[in-house]
């Protein structure tokens, strides 16, 4: 959703520790490395919520109410920018998880 769909799988060269990340308009994989400093960005923006759903307790009573980003918005461009307060404010992604971000 972050990604607008463009970039919609990531794996983890373990021996090199490094990441390919799949290009919807390439359709092939790329080297994080060659993208623009707002797309890498964007994709470790991506991957940190991913882990943040993936690793939250089920139980309501134990998990924090709240998601606290520090400066989300500072490599982004307008596109991008709009995307990401799209995901926060939008849908059933985040906000039912985090009242507060």
């Amino acid at each position: 959703i972050l990604t607008d769909h463009r970039y919609r799988e990531v794996n983890w060269i373990v021996e090199e520790n490094r990441l390919e990340v799949m290009d919807g308009r390439k359709n092939g994989w790329a080297h994080k490395k060659v993208f623009s400093g707002g797309t890498r960005d964007q994709i470790s923006l991506a991957l940190r919520l991913s882990f943040v759903l993936q690793t939250l307790p089920e139980n309501r009573a134990t998990r924090p109410g709240w998601l606290f980003l520090d400066e989300p918005l500072s490599s982004f461009d307008t596109q991008r920018a709009e995307s990401l307060i799209k995901l926060l404010t939008g849908g059933n992604l985040i906000r039912p998880r985090f009242p507060q971000i």
